[in-house]
Order: structure tokens, then sequence, then C-alpha cells
């Protein structure tokens, strides 16, 4: 599971991805919550009129979408890189 504290360093990259998940939450919210994960469960709290229970899981279920992307976009980047090293390999002179 990715660490809160990468989503909280890097806010700006992911308040995208919670936007997306928490429509009823406003960018003032998001400001407000700068990432900070009790912050934003007690703002889906009260936005959603659902529990504690009910808004951890709903911040469980973007985590795992979160980490399911982030991984996506590394095998991405890892055939990129392989498909460069293979294709210089495979030009005369190549490594």
């Amino acid at each position: 599971m990715m660490n809160w504290g990468q989503i909280e360093a890097n806010w700006d990259q992911y308040r995208v991805q919670v936007k997306q998940k928490f429509d009823k939450l406003s960018d003032s919210d998001l400001d407000e919550i700068g990432g900070r994960r009790d912050a934003l469960i007690g703002k889906v709290q009260e936005r959603y009129d659902c529990s504690h229970d009910e808004a951890q899981k709903q911040l469980y279920d973007l985590e795992s979408a979160m980490v399911q992307a982030d991984h996506t976009l590394a095998d991405e980047k890892t055939t990129a890189a392989d498909a460069a090293v293979i294709g210089n390999a495979a030009k005369p002179g190549g490594a």
C-alpha cells in the first residue's frame, strides 16, 4: 500500500484524483486538507454524511486505485526504457 506520507508530500499531484473521487469537496476544502489523511476523512464524513468507517473505506478504495495507477505508470516507464535499451543494442554500434 502507498505510504500516506507520499500523498501528503505530493498533495498537489494527488489532489486531482481525490477531487475526482470525492467531487463534493471544494477546492477550498482540498486546500484546507493539505494532504492530511485525518482531515480528508473528516471532510468526507461531513460532505457525504457518512460514518468514520465508511469514509475510511472510501479513502482506502482511493488509495488502492492510486497505487494501481502508480504501478501501471511505472510499468509503462520500464517498458519504454527497456524498448529504448533494446533498440540501442539492435543498432550497429549500439551498446
